[in-house]
């Protein structure tokens, strides 16, 4: 039920995240960031963590914007617009950490790295801080009406867009303009493998859409 208590509760996590934001995309873009992460300016655009913390803070500021028109309103939900973006940021942020947590900082161990590398400095925001934060207000304090399964297997759609850029950055290599393997999905340049992780990817932001959605509907 959706109550004035998880209505500020909701405020207050949005307020968090917007600056923790804006915070963390800032320190890369002006001074380069901190943490594994060393890129500045427009190139720190092109890794999915930085855009998916940008996509969540921008919903939740749309929804601290609803949430604040809705104050003399106590049963006001989110319209469903302003919901499924939240609902979508959510899954691209849950799937940054769960990459983060469950291939990149394993394979930097096996490398002979710091596991906890990927959330330090201002990647402890990016990797850590605004997931959790995101996830929590989504499922627990956040809400709408007529959320059904189309609206969860659309939530899949941005990170399906990053990976066909991504693959096809990849593909052109840094000697024709693109990019290379920074994620290290193609494990030295195996393209096969590079197409099976990617496939996993997919299937992690799946199930990760319909888990954050059974769990709202636990409510």
């Amino acid at each position: 039920m959706y109550t004035k208590s998880k209505r500020t509760a909701a405020m207050v996590l949005n307020i968090i995240v917007i600056l923790c934001t804006a915070g963390a995309v800032g320190s890369f873009w002006f001074s380069g960031g901190t943490g594994n992460m060393q890129v500045a300016g427009a190139k720190c655009l092109k890794f999915y963590t930085t855009l998916s913390n940008i996509f969540g803070g921008l919903g939740a500021l749309w929804a601290l914007g609803c949430e604040i028109v809705s104050l003399k309103k106590p049963q006001m939900k989110l319209p469903l617009p302003v919901y499924w973006f939240r609902f979508s940021s959510a899954v691209c942020l849950a799937v940054t950490f769960i990459t983060t947590a469950l291939f990149l900082s394993p394979l930097l161990v096996l490398r002979g790295g710091n596991y906890f590398l990927y959330f330090m400095g201002a990647t402890f925001f990016l990797h850590f801080l605004t997931p959790l934060l995101t996830v929590l207000t989504v499922t627990r304090l956040e809400e709408t009406e007529n959320f059904g399964k189309k609206q969860v297997l659309l939530a899949v759609l941005p990170t399906l867009l990053y990976a066909v850029v991504y693959s096809f950055q990849v593909v052109r290599g840094p000697a024709h303009g693109g990019w290379n393997d920074f994620y290290g999905f193609t494990f030295g340049g195996n393209l096969i493998l590079g197409a099976v992780s990617l496939l996993v990817m997919m299937g992690l932001a799946a199930a990760v859409s319909f888990g954050i959605a059974a769990i709202c509907r636990r409510g």
